[in-house]
């Protein structure tokens, strides 16, 4: 059991559990493991991610420190292995457990607590004459042949001198070194006694205790009392062995389940995620395809085809990924910049949708109020983008979005509109706007002009070089495109 908790929560810590995750997965295994042995298993708690979690939920007091607590201190000792905590008569259950701890990868501890009651009921069963019992190493009686001494610690006794008894066998138990069953006398109530006692699994000794004068009046019955307790260290190694061997089995079975649930899980998550990306794929290409057949189609009113659209958006995207690539502008420019600007530099001139034909279409040159008129498709079309997007989450979409409609008309020598921004004031994304809707202007053939030549385009732009345009920009887009031509 507790090989198998712990397997499966350093799992569940290097998929980045968090304490309270790591608690519920507890409080199932609590209950799995008591239906599977109801009658050893107590309870299965820990230290996780410097919480204390527990089994049955159960929460301490804030004067409660774990670290005190013997199966912590123990797991400490015992690195990446199982430690067995001393025995212990709990006063609640009346029960004699021992706590099994391990100490995790993470130097998290999980502990469990088992009933030895088996113990118990042998020691109580196999008693003819005098008084059978196990202490461990501390002085603790974990079980006896009058229930009424379990609990009971000698050598607490024998330290604060409450009991000459408790001193005679603590001197008779702990104080030789040999091996093997050894014997000692002592003298309980001006009757002589034999203390017979024996050191097992480390930490445990196996005492009987027996009137010297019905030993010898009863050699038949003392004879077979050295071969029970020969019987009973059997039994205690036998009940260790088998208990680890279950845990083993058991571990094994569940560890291959947790497997195949790993890999089944896995699988799952490849399909459902490959489903959500090609999804997301979907919907973007829509969704671009719905703001470019907006753009074409504002763009139809004032007799233009839509290349101007598909350019703009071209050249835009040539000098945003030269700057990115090479590390041009990186407080600004990153993949969502990227990602966002093209989108954008497509949706430039959506305000004309508020102009109306006449003044789109016209071939002469503006009057003074048409121009005005016409300046105002800027702050239009930023009122458009924010009515799309109100209820976007994405505040970085909507800011590049809006700056790149909105100021695109704005100059390097504040001359531009609609606010007569100047220089870096200007968002860097309307900066680049400007240049590639100017670049493709002059460029492109339209029915009311020729095509410029590449060369005289160039000139023509460097002219305005510090007054209409951010001269490093501009510098920069000749270099993106000149291989072009």
């Amino acid at each position: 059991m507790m090989t198998v908790a712990s397997q499966t929560v350093e799992f569940m810590l290097d998929s980045g559990a968090s304490a309270d995750e790591i608690e519920s997965y507890l409080k199932h295994a609590n209950q799995s493991y008591r239906n599977e042995s109801s009658d050893v298993f107590t309870g299965i708690y820990g230290m996780v991610r410097e919480k204390y979690v527990d089994g049955d939920g159960w929460v301490p007091d804030e004067s409660f420190n774990p670290e005190e607590r013997e199966w912590y201190v123990g797991a400490w000792w015992k690195p990446c292995k199982t430690a067995i905590i001393q025995p212990y008569f709990d006063v609640k259950t009346g029960k004699i457990i021992i706590s099994v701890a391990r100490l995790l990868h993470d130097w998290s501890i999980l502990s469990m607590d088992i009933q030895l009651d088996e113990l118990q009921t042998f020691i109580e069963n196999m008693n003819f004459t005098g008084s059978s019992f196990i202490i461990d190493r501390s002085g603790m009686v974990v079980a006896h042949s009058d229930k009424n001494q379990i609990g009971r610690n000698i050598l607490k006794e024998r330290n604060e001198r409450k009991s000459n008894y408790a001193m005679q066998l603590v001197r008779s138990i702990y104080s030789r070194s040999e091996k093997g069953t050894k014997s000692d006398r002592i003298v309980i109530d001006d009757e002589k006694c034999i203390v017979f006692s024996q050191q097992v699994l480390e930490d445990w000794f196996v005492v009987e205790v027996v009137n010297e004068s019905q030993l010898f009046s009863k050699v038949k019955i003392n004879l077979i009392r050295n071969i029970v307790l020969s019987l009973l260290i059997f039994i205690i190694i036998a009940y260790f062995c088998t208990v680890s061997l279950v845990n083993k089995m058991r571990s094994k079975k569940l560890a291959d389940l947790l497997e195949e649930h790993q890999k089944s899980l896995n699988k799952t998550i490849e399909v459902q995620t490959q489903k959500i990306v090609n999804q997301t794929k979907e919907l973007l290409d829509f969704q671009q395809s719905v703001i470019e057949g907006v753009a074409q189609l504002i763009e139809s009113r004032d007799g233009s085809t839509g290349e101007h659209v598909r350019n703009s958006k071209k050249y835009v995207l040539r000098l945003v990924n030269y700057l990115y690539e090479n590390e041009m502008y990186t407080d600004e420019i990153d993949d969502k910049f990227v990602e966002v600007i093209g989108n954008a530099a497509t949706l430039h001139d959506v305000g004309k949708i508020h102009i109306q034909d006449s003044i789109l279409n016209k071939s002469a040159q503006f009057t003074d109020a048409e121009y005005e008129i016409m300046k105002k498709h800027a702050d239009y079309g930023g009122d458009v983008v924010e009515t799309i997007f109100r209820n976007s989450s994405d505040e970085r979409l909507v800011k590049i979005t809006y700056d790149t409609v909105k100021y695109h008309h704005e100059k390097w020598n504040g001359t531009g509109y609609p606010e007569k921004l100047r220089e870096t004031d200007i968002p860097l994304c309307a900066r680049i706007m400007t240049i590639a809707d100017v670049y493709d202007a002059l460029l492109a053939k339209r029915a009311y002009k020729d095509s410029i030549p590449y060369e005289d385009v160039v000139e023509i732009m460097n002219r305005d070089s510090g007054k209409a345009f951010d001269p490093n920009l501009l510098k920069i887009l000749e270099r993106s495109i000149e291989d072009d031509f």
